[in-house]
């Protein structure tokens, strides 16, 4: 295993037992204190559980970009929209249902990815 550069630093504080424990694991396993305790995380962190649901939460989160990036060209798009209808390049009896029903599709997508980030949250 390559060794990576340590560039965050965490104070944290133990219950007697736990530090009791984690120095007996070290000395056991020849380590020091930190090294023994950056095993253990690594080794919690291994989880395959922990990296699926760490992997929904990307795929999630990436979806979200994309749907935020999609919602702001729309929303620029009203924008236009609304100009060229108030200084009266645009009649008021404009067709807007386009715009109204894409709307209402990126509402819904956006919907079905919260709950997925809430679904992925609670587990």
């Amino acid at each position: 295993m390559q060794k990576e550069n340590k560039e965050r630093f965490r104070g944290i504080r133990f219950k007697p037992s736990v530090d009791m424990k984690i120095a007996v694991l070290a000395k056991k396993n020849s380590l020091s204190f930190s090294d023994q305790l950056h095993r253990l995380a690594e080794n919690a962190l291994a989880d395959n559980h922990l990296n699926a649901d760490l992997e929904s939460i990307e795929k999630v989160v990436s979806s979200i970009k994309e749907l935020r990036t999609e919602t702001r060209r729309v929303g620029s798009n009203i924008n236009q929209i609304a100009y060229r209808l108030n200084v009266g390049e645009v009649p008021g009896y404009a067709d807007l249902s386009p715009v109204s029903s894409e709307l209402k599709k990126l509402m819904g997508e956006t919907h079905v990815l919260l709950d997925e980030v809430l679904d992925a949250l609670s587990r």
